[in-house]
């Protein structure tokens, strides 16, 4: 999500932008929603095989095109004795026990999707081979048959040692080609994506087919001067890179009214109202993440909120299409990780929906604002690749647009619309409870805990809403 947020900010100000996703992970079946394929360890070998194509003086084109097809030929799988560790935090329980190992975490720290209990090497490879290649469930992500030629990446994910990566390395290839009659013509070992301390490796598989499989190669045995690359006999490269500077694009600066209005007066008690409602409910939102998610979202609102309150004396309040955009500036340095990059795409919309209708000179109608929010939730959904119902955010959003849709069907006022607006995000996201999670990090959680616990994220937005209007309301007594 914040690649394409990235690539849509380059692609207005005029960058020529392609998108690759490298989605390598098969630790869920496809049956599962959106969520199970990650990017992971394969996609430093994407990197590699893109670098090589620029490398060799292809267009931006030619390069996503071989980008694709190595995304398209590569699956992985993970498997860790432990979590990592992040530094400044205390040390979360050990969710993996003394003698588990865990199939199908994330890179992050994420829950996997299957604990097991320890098993010689031989067995364990054999067991992450069959994840990547089995059908069944849902799976088989890379068909494979004997003859057919591989590259192999054994990935260290933090702290499994060079002897620990060479003994899987080992137990790979013997099982790739005394087991299943394969050719393994390329390996690379070492850690290459990394998660702080965690004690665990990932197996990535890459299919090696014909004239792409073979510029795929070329590409892998390519000098590079990065330094964590994996380095053979060849020599290294010494040709000095010509560097390009990235072209500017246009930054928007904005400042506060002398005089505020009457509509930005109400814009800042809002604003005010909202980041208050979202530090209040820190601790709430923390302790439902740390049952269904990372354990951050609580923080993370907190930040933004705590953002929102300093950078507010600088927003163009009178403008409520130039006050949302400035919204995203904040966002941007204070919001991290998901969260961030999914708000600042919603308000990126509603701002430029909102200032087309200032520009027009109209006053804002409940049918303007049910069109400017069925945008943006789209928008989000699209980009996000969650739906209704699949227990997140979103399932608090939807219900608002479709309450202002009904509100401006039956004619009612602002006031009695944005009451039905904010009413249904909140039943919404309460309603989350019963929903079984497909898309986030609550996918990996058991359903018996998803029962018991909202998501924080529809809940997040409830609260902001609600406290919004309440102000909104106070202020118009």
């Amino acid at each position: 999500i914040n690649f394409r947020l990235a690539a849509e900010q380059a692609i207005a100000e005029g960058i020529p932008v392609e998108m690759v996703v490298v989605a390598d992970d098969c630790a869920l079946p496809s049956s599962k929603g959106v969520t199970g394929r990650r990017g992971i360890a394969g996609t430093a070998l994407v990197h590699k095989v893109a670098g090589g194509a620029a490398e060799k003086g292809g267009d931006l084109q030619q390069v996503t095109a071989e980008a694709k097809a190595a995304t398209g030929a590569i699956a992985s799988m993970g498997v860790s004795a432990s979590v990592c560790h992040v530094p400044g935090r205390e040390e979360d329980v050990q969710r993996i026990g003394d003698q588990q190992l865990e199939m199908g975490l994330g890179i992050h720290g994420e829950p996997g999707a299957a604990k097991i209990g320890i098993e010689k090497v031989d067995d364990l490879v054999a067991k992450m081979v069959k994840t990547i290649t089995d059908p069944s469930e849902g799976r088989g992500f890379m068909k494979l048959a004997k003859g057919d030629h591989v590259g192999v990446l054994v990935n260290s994910l933090g702290s499994a040692t060079p002897l620990e990566v060479s003994i899987c390395t080992r137990g790979v290839i013997n099982h790739l080609e005394e087991e299943m009659g394969l050719v393994v013509d390329r390996v690379i070992t070492g850690p290459l994506v990394t998660s702080m301390d965690m004690a665990g490796l990932s197996l990535s598989l890459i299919k090696l087919e014909g004239e792409t499989g073979q510029t795929i190669l070329d590409r892998l045995d390519m000098d590079t001067m990065a330094p964590g690359w994996p380095r053979g006999g060849g020599a290294r490269a010494e040709k000095k890179k010509k560097l390009i500077p990235v072209p500017k694009g246009e930054e928007r600066e904005f400042t506060r009214p002398e005089t505020l209005t009457e509509k930005g007066a109400l814009m800042e008690r809002m604003l005010v109202a909202a980041a208050e409602a979202l530090k209040e409910g820190e601790p709430l939102l923390t302790a439902w993440d740390n049952k269904v998610g990372d354990g951050d979202c609580g923080q993370t609102f907190k930040q933004g909120a705590e953002g929102i309150e300093e950078d507010i004396k600088g927003y163009p309040l009178n403008n409520i299409g130039d006050t949302l955009e400035a919204l995203t500036g904040t966002i941007a340095k204070t919001m991290g990780g998901t969260s961030g990059a999914l708000y600042r795409i919603l308000l990126l919309s509603l701002s430029t929906s909102a200032r087309q209708i200032e520009e027009s000179g109209s006053e804002m109608t409940v049918r303007d604002m049910a069109r400017a929010l069925q945008k943006a939730v789209t928008s989000l959904s699209t980009s996000g690749g969650a739906e209704e119902g699949d227990r997140t955010m979103l399932d608090a959003l939807f219900p608002a647009v479709e309450a202002l849709d009904q509100a401006a069907t039956k004619g009612v006022s602002v006031n009695e619309a944005l009451e039905m607006a904010v009413t249904s995000a909140e039943k919404g996201a309460q309603a989350t409870k019963d929903m079984l999670a497909r898309a986030g990090r609550s996918n990996y959680v058991p359903d018996e805990v998803l029962k018991e616990t909202p998501d924080p994220g529809a809940m997040a937005v409830a609260m902001w809403m609600r406290a919004a209007l309440t102000a909104k309301e106070y202020v118009a007594q």
